[in-house]
């Protein structure tokens, strides 16, 4: 494998964001952030609605009163605060992502999974942001998700 391939795995292409994209993603993560884990419990209690089969996935009981639950609900939005926190310098979280995404691939967790988790948050934004869920907020969350599973990916080779 030629430097260029190694470079490609190692970093997959990440959709970009336009200035205006990432205004909306930090404007409307303020919304967010102040009741982090509520939101977080919301987004699971989305996710095994739309894939109730991936309760099965975790080694703890899945209701929203579970300490564990609560504890991973958060860790999840922390990842995506932590995206939101570096739009602008996004390759930075790289290494940090890829080892997320190795430790997914070590519980087999598949990529393919994660769009479920996708679909959830997306629907915990839109319920939570209400009216202002414009298309145009879907569309720069739907970016910024596949941005942060991309760089997942590169480390579920």
């Amino acid at each position: 494998m030629d430097q260029a391939q190694t470079d490609s795995v190692q970093t997959p292409p990440q959709p970009s964001l336009t200035e205006e994209q990432k205004a909306i993603i930090r404007e409307n993560w303020q919304d967010v952030e102040e009741n982090m884990s509520e939101v977080g419990l919301y987004l699971f209690s989305k996710l095994f609605t739309i894939a109730p089969e991936y309760r099965e996935v975790f080694p703890f009981e899945t209701t929203t009163d579970n300490v564990r639950l609560r504890v991973h609900a958060t860790g999840v939005m922390k990842t995506v605060g932590k995206a939101v926190q570096n739009l602008d310098q996004f390759s930075e979280l790289q290494s940090a992502l890829s080892t997320l995404g190795q430790f997914h691939h070590r519980k087999a967790i598949k990529f393919e999974n994660f769009q479920a988790v996708g679909q959830a948050l997306i629907q915990t934004l839109s319920d939570k942001l209400q009216e202002n869920f414009t298309p145009e907020v879907h569309e720069a969350w739907s970016k910024t998700f596949d941005m942060i599973t991309a760089a997942m990916k590169s480390g579920m080779n």
